[in-house]
């Protein structure tokens, strides 16, 4: 999803953000771009084999409660 300062500036107001002029919303995009960016490609991850470390507990020989 391609972010714009337009994006930028509904988002900060959405949440009460912070405000923010033209040009600062403008050399922000670059870095919201490459965070969108980079939640994607780990969103597309195959994380089938992989075990979640929540369900997975060490046997350190105490009792269990």
């Amino acid at each position: 999803m391609p972010i714009s300062p337009e994006t930028l500036k509904r988002i900060l107001t959405e949440f009460g953000g912070l405000t923010m002029t033209d040009s600062q919303l403008a050399d922000a995009v670059g870095a919201v771009q490459s965070w969108v960016d980079e939640l994607n490609r780990l969103d597309e991850l195959d994380l089938d084999g992989e075990y979640s470390g929540i369900v997975l507990r060490a046997d350190d020989g105490g009792y269990a409660q």
